[in-house]
């Protein structure tokens, strides 16, 4: 800022200089006054008037008068500089103030350069990730991901979204064919265990009929050595205390059946 156009602030009863010009016309006319003030005491005291009274008088009051302005000018002067240096130093702090927030936006700049620099030659797995191609997305996506396909960026960041939604449904897929498995396993589980507990049922029963069997074995040997007894008498002519038959008698039906009825049973395959 120009130094012409710089006003202290002063009070309304001080003159405010708008330039620096006004105070030096002003100095150079009192200068001007207290030259004629002083050769007209260097006439007087050639001529008789300087030993007159009025004329001495008026003589001091016109430099009295001269040097009261020109002490009022130098006053008005010496504050105008402190203000101006006031007004200055005020100007120069704001200057700095402006200088340091420039220089603080450069670096702000210069950084958001850098990591602009760093972030495009930054390699991600975004870059690498397999997508929908291009004329399926075109194809398959809504509208609302069609947008600004002149931007390379805002058609790759709605090629994401749309990507997104789509591993979404696929896995909330997942969960529900995962959950039927869970489902079909667990009831094979449960027909295991029923079919586990029919044949532990069966083998107990099976076994619970051992001493049974081991009784119609015991049953069938005695009939037998009986048998084998009425054989020899027969052969000896000796008249049979039972008489020989081709058939079975009922008792030996009998027993064979039981004993029938336990071995098909022992072979009873497992359901």
């Amino acid at each position: 800022m120009d130094i012409d156009t710089i006003s202290p602030n002063t009070s309304e009863s001080k003159v405010v200089f708008e330039s620096i010009d006004e105070p030096a016309s002003q100095i150079s006319a009192l200068c001007d006054e207290i030259e004629r003030v002083a050769n007209s005491i260097a006439e007087s005291r050639q001529t008789s008037q300087a030993d007159l009274p009025e004329a001495r008088e008026d003589l001091l009051f016109n430099a009295t008068n001269v040097f009261v302005r020109l002490r009022l000018l130098n006053r008005r002067l010496h504050e105008d500089k402190t203000s101006f240096s006031q007004a200055v130093s005020d100007l120069r702090q704001k200057a700095d103030e402006l200088a340091l927030k420039l220089e603080n936006k450069r670096r702000e700049i210069a950084y958001i350069e850098k990591e602009i620099e760093s972030t495009e030659k930054l390699e991600t797995i975004y870059q690498n990730i397999e997508l929908i191609p291009l004329e399926k997305f075109m194809e398959k996506a809504p509208e609302e991901y069609k947008q600004n396909l002149d931007n390379q960026h805002e058609l790759m960041l709605n090629r994401l979204r749309f990507e997104i939604k789509q591993r979404e449904m696929l896995m909330e897929e997942k969960a529900r064919v995962k959950s039927e498995r869970d489902e079909l396993r667990q009831a094979k589980r449960q027909r295991i265990e029923k079919l586990e507990n029919i044949d532990s049922h069966i083998q107990s029963f099976i076994k619970s009929l051992k001493p049974l069997d081991r009784a119609i074995d015991a049953a069938d040997g005695s009939i037998d050595d009986a048998d084998r007894d009425s054989g020899r008498e027969r052969k000896s002519g000796s008249k049979p205390l039972i008489e020989d038959r081709d058939e079975p008698t009922a008792e030996s039906k009998r027993v064979r059946e039981i004993r029938g009825e336990g071995s098909s049973r022992i072979g009873t395959p497992r359901v």
